[in-house]
């Protein structure tokens, strides 16, 4: 988020109780929205108070921090609200560094600077990237 405010985009950001721990410096371009993103009244209020606020939505960053070992289509509404916390957040780093094919685990700046690609690219769109050192193609 920050790097869309440093850019002087307007953002509307969501966790649970994010206007109780907002980590983030007041401004006119920031809009907080409290809530369960798996509720699907959180969903609409984030885009009531984006369109009410800032009058469009040019962008969307869903970084909600899950995993399930099946395909995502297949994912129920009870899975979703299941999860609240870090995907690998107790797995040893040496053994995740171990399922990359370039031996590296994504810090934050790199999912960043990704995100920010894709925003400001005029001619990039419907993309999907993997911000994950080649683990999508599997180590060989």
């Amino acid at each position: 988020m920050k790097a869309f405010l440093d850019r002087g985009y307007n953002v509307v950001a969501n966790s649970r109780n994010i206007t109780k721990t907002n980590p983030f410096s007041a401004s006119a371009n920031l809009a907080l929205v409290d809530g369960d993103i798996s509720d699907p009244n959180t969903a609409t209020k984030i885009a009531d108070t984006a369109v009410s606020r800032f009058d469009r939505i040019d962008a969307l960053v869903n970084n909600a921090g899950i995993f399930f070992s099946k395909q995502f289509t297949d994912y129920t509404v009870e899975d979703l609200r299941s999860l609240d916390t870090s995907m690998h957040k107790n797995d040893p780093k040496d053994f995740l560094k171990k399922l990359q094919p370039m031996g590296q685990i994504a810090d934050v700046k790199d999912i960043v600077d990704a995100i920010v690609y894709l925003t400001e690219a005029r001619q990039v769109t419907g993309e999907v990237l993997h911000v994950d050192g080649g683990a999508h193609v599997g180590k060989w």
